[in-house]
């Protein structure tokens, strides 16, 4: 009996050990799983963060790059200096509109206006704007000054003419001088970002799971891009029923998980901001894995950054409860597989010599079940990094490809071309640029419209990215702008050079793109007694093998030259720029 009495003292001992280490080890292993899920979701915020960040700054220059080009062209210096002269002519003013109008026209957002010092609208997409005082202008009566002297500005809000008293119009916009021949900068021109229709869609393409978010907001905190849980904010009285949250809605702690019936106590924008919108309105990104409440009162993670460059703040967050759940549900399968191994022991304990392997054998059972799980969690994280990857690749693809041509688009030609020749500079080898624009391609759209002429661009991009020319690795071809594009050749000679830029313009006029309107005659190769109008190309060539004595912005240069020359030629032909011209 006293054997039995130590034995099963013993056994109960061993018993108590073996769960308290048991609980040890998975409370060991869920500190470790909860820490590695904190940081996935860490770096997973930043990640989304920093690329929106960047799609936005890519947005902001290519809308500078834009304008700039604009104010720079003669016509519209010429147009804006007879307005000028001629303020009280209507012709002149829808003239300089119709110009403009036409450079956007390839663009997304087609909202401008064009101001002459006094601030009144000389130019605008909405010509019955003409000859009133800009409505910026009266909220900002200095702006004109700033942008003369060369300072760029991003309005956030304001009341535009014509909307009711109580309702705000989000915009941002981009700025650029127009100078007269004698460099004096005599109007302002002004190009609309629209933020709802653009900042709001990359935005939400940093949405991770059911509650992530990533949006922008002001120096007032005031959101600045849609929100995705506008049904919420209405049946908490943050937002007026009927209205979105954009521009409507401060980012501000409403004290408590509106989501379970909490009324905030004060007006949103009376509320004190979050803790993520104090940092960053103060200027200082960071990150939060504590947890913290955002503008629903919701416990969530968020990065957030201050872009100082367009003025605004940007925030990725999620909800606590789902950035956890993969922890929340292997805690609960640890818990209830010790619960029930405890309870299994502790009844199996009288028997426990007898029936000794098979406790082993239930042990090594419920390991593999929580390896099992264990790795369920794991894939699923996995699964979020793979979903997370694609949508970067896809704002990767958004930020450098045109659009309509489906090519490369300016910027990153421009990254391209610089890599190239720096490489080929440093190797000593040789580098040629080739400028190609579509042959009277005013009167095509002028005759058939410009939903045609996309039509007819992306046709003849097709030509160019089908063809033998760029399939080399380090060549690349883009849109320039406008009807032209532009080809880099990765260390070519200049035979193949001369070559591929006569198989471009031949593979364009084969391929028949009607054009009756063209100045330009082509022989049918098939039918040589008949004369074809179809769309064709003239080709600038540079070609450079030495780099040490050249520059990229002198060999496009040279190249422009000679695409002048072909088009002066008769078109549709090749010329080359000779360096001994």
């Amino acid at each position: 009996m006293k054997d039995y009495k130590v034995q099963k003292a013993l056994g109960f001992t061993l018993y108590v050990l073996s769960v308290v280490l048991m609980s040890l080890a998975a409370y060991a292993a869920l500190l470790d799983i909860k820490q590695r899920t904190l940081i996935n979701t860490r770096d997973s915020l930043q990640t989304v963060l920093v690329t929106v960040q960047k799609a936005n700054q890519i947005l902001v220059s290519e809308s500078q790059n834009i304008i700039n080009h604009i104010s720079q062209s003669a016509s519209v210096r010429q147009l804006t200096q007879q307005v000028l002269d001629q303020p009280s002519t209507v012709s002149s003013g829808a003239a300089l509109s119709r110009a403009i109008a036409t450079e956007l026209s390839y663009h997304r957002n087609q909202r401008f206006f064009v101001l002459n010092k006094d601030g009144i609208n000389i130019a605008s997409d909405d010509l019955s704007r003409l000859g009133q005082k800009n409505a910026i202008f009266r909220q900002h009566p200095f702006l004109v000054n700033r942008i003369l002297n060369g300072s760029q500005a991003a309005i956030r809000s304001m009341r535009l003419p014509g909307e009711q008293a109580s309702s705000f119009v989000p915009i941002f916009f981009i700025t650029a001088a127009i100078h007269a021949d004698d460099g004096e900068p005599v109007a302002a021109f002004i190009k609309i970002i629209d933020p709802k229709a653009q900042f709001s869609e990359i935005s939400a393409l940093g949405r991770i799971g059911d509650t992530g978010e990533t949006y922008a907001f002001d120096r007032r905190a005031l959101l600045l891009t849609d929100s995705r849980f506008d049904h919420h904010l209405e049946r908490a009285n943050l937002i007026d029923v009927g209205k979105d949250s954009l521009m409507n809605l401060y980012i501000t702690d409403p004290g408590g998980d509106t989501l379970q019936g909490f009324k905030p106590q004060a007006s949103n924008r009376n509320l004190p901001m979050t803790h993520m919108a104090k940092q960053a309105t103060a200027g200082i990104s960071g990150f939060d894995i504590k947890g913290y409440r955002d503008y629903r009162g919701v416990l969530v993670f968020g990065a957030w950054s201050w872009d100082h460059e367009l003025g605004i703040g940007i925030a990725s967050e999620i909800n606590v409860d789902e950035a956890l759940q993969p922890y929340y549900k292997t805690r609960n399968v640890f818990v209830a597989v010790i619960a029930l191994g405890a309870v299994i022991t502790f009844l199996l304990l009288q028997f426990i010599f007898s029936l000794l392997r098979k406790s082993a054998e239930l042990i090594e059972k419920d390991n593999q079940v929580l390896e099992s799980l264990v790795e369920e969690r794991t894939q699923e994280l996995v699964d979020a990094q793979r979903q997370l990857s694609e949508k970067n690749q896809r704002l990767e693809a958004m930020a450098t490809t045109d659009e309509l041509t489906k090519l490369a688009n300016r910027r990153k030609f421009s990254n391209e071309l610089s890599l190239t020749w720096q490489r080929n500079l440093r190797d000593g080898k040789s580098v040629a640029v080739m400028l190609i624009d579509v042959d009277s391609f005013k009167e095509y759209n002028d005759n058939y419209g410009h939903l045609e002429g996309d039509m007819c661009l992306a046709q003849v991009a097709e030509v160019l990215r089908h063809s033998h020319v760029s399939k080399r690795p380090g060549d690349l071809i883009a849109r320039y702008g406008g009807e032209e594009f532009v080809l880099v050749l990765d260390n070519p000679s200049r035979e193949y050079v001369m070559q591929m830029a006569q198989q471009l313009c031949d593979d364009v006029r084969y391929r028949a793109i009607p054009h009756t309107f063209t100045k330009v005659k082509v022989g049918d190769p098939v039918q040589n007694s008949e004369l074809n109008r179809v769309v064709t190309i003239s080709v600038g060539v540079c070609f450079i093998a030495d780099l040490s004595g050249a520059s990229i912005r002198e060999t496009l240069s040279r190249a422009d030259i000679a695409l002048y020359r072909a088009k002066n030629a008769g078109r549709n032909c090749v010329r080359e720029f000779l360096t001994d011209e």
